[in-house]
């Protein structure tokens, strides 16, 4: 057993294993773990190294909430694809028009459960992808996310659970993405921000 006789550096060795113990229950705590089918190589997990959120409003049509959880350096200003042994998952939260995204539960049951049309639902809802490598993939219905805070700005923050699940049946394999998250919202677009005289702020 490691005994340290100086007071110093037993607070030292204090605060570095403290600290390490609460970055393991964090890491623990965001873990995603993500099924896409029935081979090994489509069952991963990862701490994301990557987390944030997006917000548009789409003029005329639904707005959009998107969560994107990367387990490499992925961005906020363009896209980048996962190497090999990679993943990452994005959820899009769909509201109707003038409806924002709130703490709460959205479902994915299909675009009929919703109503209306994929870009302007009658009701919210979430549709979950992801990519492993340079494949990408949708999810059946089945499951959902819950959005457990939210700060909804510029420099905001949203914290929630994923639980999406689809157990399988004879001609897909089951689907899953499950873990919590926490995500810095890094792109925040308003409709009337878009419409001003001179904005150059647009949909992406």
């Amino acid at each position: 057993m490691l005994e340290i006789e100086n007071p110093v550096g037993r607070a030292v060795l204090w605060t570095l294993l403290s600290g390490l113990a609460v970055a393991c229950d964090r890491d623990e705590k965001t873990r995603i773990r993500l099924l896409v089918g029935n081979e090994p190589a489509d069952s991963i997990e990862f701490v994301p190294v990557t987390s944030f959120a997006e917000y548009v409003e789409l003029p005329g049509l639904g707005n959009e909430f998107r969560i994107t959880l990367a387990g490499y350096g992925a961005s906020c200003e363009k896209f980048v694809p996962p190497g090999d042994g990679q993943a990452s998952v994005t959820v899009t939260i769909v509201t109707p028009p003038g409806s924002e995204p709130k703490p709460g539960e959205y479902a994915w049951s299909g675009h009929a459960a919703h109503g209306g049309t994929s870009s302007r639902p009658e009701r919210a809802y979430a549709l979950p992808t992801a990519r492993i490598g340079n494949k990408s993939y949708g999810f059946p219905p089945g499951g959902f996310v819950t959005i457990t805070a939210l700060r909804l700005l510029p420099q905001g923050e949203a914290e929630g659970l994923l639980a999406f699940e689809f157990p399988g049946d004879g001609a897909t394999s089951a689907k899953g993405i499950q873990g919590r998250f926490v995500a810095n919202i890094c792109r925040f677009d308003q409709a009337m921000e878009r419409e001003k005289p001179g904005s150059t702020l647009k949909p992406r």
